[in-house]
């Protein structure tokens, strides 16, 4: 130690210190021991202290300076003399947080925490506007008034209502399964992004004040509410920390539910609107609101890899507070343990250990896909300036972290006492891991979906004008080569064809008289006899026409002019037959089948998409690449349903496809038009080969829609 006062302890020993009076506390057991909340009713600022620190914070008085409260600790075995740089670190960060009132102030410490800051703000001015969080109001007062209205919902028989509520919501989803997920794909074209925009902000809206009712019911403050900005859509919030400070665990975790709890009711309630309306933008609305509370909600809120409410929840449940940075402190000490050989001391029970070693590995699985995530949808949206957004993106979210990293194994002062390991850790990283992450084979699963039909397929359409007299088939039915599939009547037709024969009659008579005179006369007898005759062959033939028959043997699809007395033209489409084989067409990106390898003769494995429990085998017949982006089946576009991306105005496929054509050697129980799925297993290839082809087709598809 020097003369002059460079140390915490010199520094701050001689001061008195004050715990504010106005702050309360309240004793929390979580799963790993007790803790305590200390709020600030000013700022509604909330810190927790494990028991060590409160003891501490709890022998501060105002009447001893900072060195007598340590020698104090340190007389009575709570301390030893070694923790002294510790206490007065301490102190400065109760003081940080508002709990005390210190005249002084640490100046390397608020450098330190200046510089962090400044850091961060320039982070957040790189990518804030696309994430921003906006306070608009503090809403306390508004919901003081009406928390009236919101107590019922927090009842006991309230629970019952909402669980008969979710069960009804549940057995309609089931009962109605195929036809509320057969619009998924086409919720993000045309005017229902505009819709499904709107939807999402009323619902969070809805959802945040679940929150804020949960935290006013059980006498908790809500001093904030705004708009949090993610990606350019505007998301409601509300600040109801306060409820941390609530000593009941069932009170903190209805709370952290009370948001998807309000977004529960109005999505069941949606479903049923659903369900019980045609199509309109009712039904539009309503659809939308059951996908968000659904798949937005459990992707996002109840996701405990994220801080949300789900995270909230499960800290609460397993009894582990700042559970992301416990995760991530252990498993550093794994890593440090198992890869370095160091030795740092575990914490918490083995079981603590092992919930936060699990949580930690899925939290670095799961921000890595995440951030790949945002940076497809950024570059996807913008191209250039996103590109760069997105690989800026990268670098700060891994770049910084890997820096640090490789500055601890090769000059951190912990790992000097294993600096080779280390070293060789941190080469291992820098080339070994990427080198075999290259050259690990990979085999990319493709999903592709088609639609059912038969080797044979035939629109019967009407030969001639008329109305419809009958129509014998129904669809389904099985019918034989010839069968009569409609009859039409044209009453105009048939008495020409009755004039025309009176007329061939007439010019046969006058043929036969004139057939003993003149020459000249019997030739012009003859061709108008002639022309009798081929006017009645024609008439006779449109006649015959009426009847519609089938040319082979099948199956009736559909029947267009089932209405009697309907009015049909020629050429406008009677019914549709089809025979043969069943197969099934498939639509492929060109690039999917030269990854997967197809070659025809291959077998192939498909499941019926209304009954994924049964299996098709079959064999691929064709493998032919379209010309066209027209003609693909409507059913297996974005239009219809299916997975092929597809203009909504024009129905044109987004780029040309190969056509694949797999045969099936089964005849029960198949529907025409059923959609089945089709996952194919790619040949291995290396990891960083594929990469490097998916790279570049991304970046030439965008140039190209930037073009």
């Amino acid at each position: 130690m020097t003369s002059t006062p460079d140390t915490l302890a010199e520094r701050l020993s001689g001061i008195l210190v004050t715990v504010r009076s106005e702050l309360s506390i309240s004793r929390h057991t979580f799963r790993d021991g007790p803790a305590y909340v200390v709020r600030d009713p000013i700022t509604f600022n909330t810190v927790k202290l494990d028991p060590p620190d409160y003891h501490v914070m709890a022998r501060i008085r105002p009447d001893k300076t900072l060195g007598e409260i340590f020698t104090s600790m340190v007389a009575d075995d709570v301390l030893t003399q070694d923790d002294e740089e510790s206490f007065y670190l301490f102190v400065l960060s109760l003081h940080r947080d508002g709990l005390l009132s210190l005249p002084v102030n640490d100046p390397e410490a608020l450098y330190q925490r200046f510089e962090r800051q400044r850091a961060a703000k320039i982070k957040s001015l790189a990518m804030g506007f696309m994430f921003m969080r906006v306070p608009l109001i503090n809403p306390d007062r508004f919901l003081d008034r009406t928390v009236q209205f919101a107590k019922p919902f927090f009842t006991r028989w309230a629970f019952i209502a909402w669980l008969m509520l979710m069960v009804s919501a549940l057995g309609l989803a089931i009962s109605r399964w195929a036809d509320l997920s057969s619009p998924l794909l086409t919720m993000l074209t045309g005017d229902r992004l505009i819709v499904l925009w709107f939807t999402l902000i009323g619902l969070k809206v809805v959802h945040e004040f679940g929150h804020a009712y949960a935290c006013k019911v059980f006498d908790g403050h809500v001093p904030e509410m705004g708009a949090f900005f993610i990606l350019f859509t505007p998301c409601a919030y509300v600040d109801a920390t306060d409820s941390w400070s609530f000593t009941s665990r069932l009170r903190r975790i209805i709370v952290a539910l009370g948001g998807v709890y309000f977004e529960s009711i109005i999505g069941a309630l949606a479903l049923f609107v659903w369900a019980f309306t045609g199509p309109s933008l009712l039904n539009t609305i309503a659809y939308q609101t059951v996908l968000l509370s659904t798949v937005v909600t459990l992707a996002f809120n109840l996701n405990p890899l994220m801080r949300y409410d789900g995270y909230y929840i499960v800290s609460d449940l397993v009894g582990i507070p700042n559970m992301r940075e416990r995760a991530n402190s252990q498993i550093r000490t794994l890593l440090k343990r198992w890869v370095l050989g160091l030795k740092p001391p575990a914490i918490g029970t083995l079981r603590s250990r092992l919930m936060l070693s699990g949580y930690g590995v899925g939290l670095m699985l799961y921000r890595v896909v995440l951030v790949l995530g945002i940076c497809t949808v950024i570059a996807t949206k913008f191209y250039l300036i996103g590109l760069a957004l997105a690989v800026f993106f990268l670098v700060t979210s891994f770049g910084g972290g890997l820096v640090k990293l490789f500055a601890y194994l090769f000059f951190g002062e912990e790992t000097k006492a294993v600096r080779r390991r280390a070293a060789i850790v941190g080469a291992a990283l820098a080339l070994g891991v990427p080198t075999a992450l290259a050259m690990a084979p990979y085999a990319r699963a493709i999903d592709t979906w088609g639609a059912l039909g038969r080797e044979h397929e035939t629109i019967l359409r009407a030969g001639a004008a008329g109305f419809v007299r009958d129509v014998p088939v129904n669809v389904g039915d099985n019918i034989a080569p010839g069968s009569r599939i409609a009859s039409l009547d044209n009453p105009d037709l048939e008495n020409a064809l009755e004039a025309a024969r009176m007329e061939q009659a007439t010019a046969e008579l006058e043929l036969r008289q004139t057939s003993m005179q003149d020459r000249a006369v019997s030739t012009t007898a003859l061709a108008a006899r002639e022309q009798a005759r081929a006017r009645v062959g024609q008439l006779q033939h449109d006649v015959d026409a009426m009847t519609v028959r089938a040319p082979h043997v099948g199956e009736v699809v559909s029947v267009e002019a089932s209405a009697e007395g309907m009015y049909v033209n020629v050429g406008d489409p009677i019914a549709e037959i089809s025979g043969g084989t069943w197969q099934a067409e498939f639509f492929l990106a060109e690039n999917e089948v030269s990854e997967a390898g197809l070659s025809i003769g291959e077998t192939a494995r498909c499941r019926l998409v209304a009954d994924t429990s049964r299996t098709l085998d079959g064999i691929v017949t064709i493998i032919e690449p379209t010309a066209s982006r027209d003609g693909i089946e409507p059913s297996l576009t974005s239009n219809g349903g299916g997975a092929i991306l597809v203009d909504p105005a024009s129905g044109r496929a987004a780029t040309p496809f190969v056509r694949i054509v797999v045969a099936f050697d089964t005849f029960e129980g198949l529907e025409h038009d059923a959609s089945v799925r089709w996952r194919i297993r790619g040949e291995p290839r290396p990891l960083g080969a594929h990469i490097a082809r998916r790279v570049a087709l991304f970046l030439n598809k965008l140039k190209m829609e930037q073009s």
